[in-house]
């Protein structure tokens, strides 16, 4: 079909999946998310320094300082960020019922004045 690339489901981002993580599981360490998520070692370096240097979606929470026992949690900024992705998938997913409708919608026009 012409529209199935428009209507078809993606795999989410892996930066999704591991905010969704820390949202599920608070007070999770690099160990977990690796382990739980499969990190590859690019996606495992990302996290090394995006987890560890505090940035802003994570937020050091305690435990050891060799790195591997250190605990994380999702900050408030991360929490905000997938609210909003979450709202912009529905909306998108909204907008694609929309367009079917109105495509519909259209086909009975036409039906319509060429019935009569």
């Amino acid at each position: 079909m012409l529209l199935s690339k428009y209507f078809t489901e993606t795999e989410e981002d892996i930066h999704v999946k591991i905010l969704r993580y820390a949202l599920d599981n608070p007070n999770f360490t690099h160990a977990d998310l690796i382990q739980n998520l499969k990190l590859n070692y690019e996606q495992q370096v990302f996290i090394g320094t995006e987890v560890s240097t505090n940035g802003p979606f994570f937020t050091y929470v305690g435990g050891s300082g060799d790195g591997r026992g250190m605990r994380f949690m999702l900050s408030f900024e991360g929490r905000s960020r997938l609210l909003e992705y979450d709202e912009l998938k529905e909306a998108r997913q909204n907008s694609k019922q929309a367009f079917v409708i109105s495509i519909f919608a259209l086909v009975i026009s036409i039906v319509s004045i060429f019935a009569n």
